[in-house]
């Protein structure tokens, strides 16, 4: 991970990461009214960044409120760099040029097929391609290569 150096400002750094860390789902204010089991809210319209109030059954409001809770030991961060959605065009140019690339590779291999490798060779023949189907336990060992056991007549 890169960070930049804070330049003996950590309290900075803190108090910055910490309004983003420690966000909750919904604040206090806004929420408008609670009435007749119906839960009205202010939030803000992505596509417009105008405020608009919702109205919605307190189950409901509940359940969308929960997802917004993390299972026990998980920590929230919100996302930086990259990832963040300020950066949509940069992410989708990243995941295209990785695309890319893969394509390439892919195309690469198919053309040209790799030798095999040494340690895949028959140690015998030293041609062909070994290919390992399985391995026997170590007390089950064959006996040395160059000697005959013995026939019992």
């Amino acid at each position: 991970m890169f960070c930049k150096p804070t330049f003996n400002q950590a309290k900075k750094v803190l108090r910055y990461l910490g309004r983003y860390v420690h966000r909750i789902a919904i604040t206090n204010n806004r929420i408008l009214a609670l009435q007749d089991g119906q839960v009205t809210f202010r939030y803000q319209n992505s596509g417009t960044k105008q405020w608009q109030a919702m109205k919605l059954p307190a189950q409901e409001f509940l359940r969308r409120y929960l997802q917004h809770v993390l299972p026990q030991a998980f920590h929230k961060v919100r996302y930086y760099g990259f990832l963040s959605p300020g950066n949509r065009r940069v992410l989708k140019r990243l995941q295209y040029l990785l695309e890319e690339r893969r394509r390439e590779k892919a195309a690469k291999s198919e053309a040209t097929p790799d030798p095999p490798k040494a340690e895949r060779r028959c140690p015998c023949c030293k041609e062909g391609i070994m290919v390992i189907i399985g391995w026997l336990p170590k007390k089950a060992r064959s006996p040395p290569q160059g000697r005959v056991a013995p026939r019992a007549e």
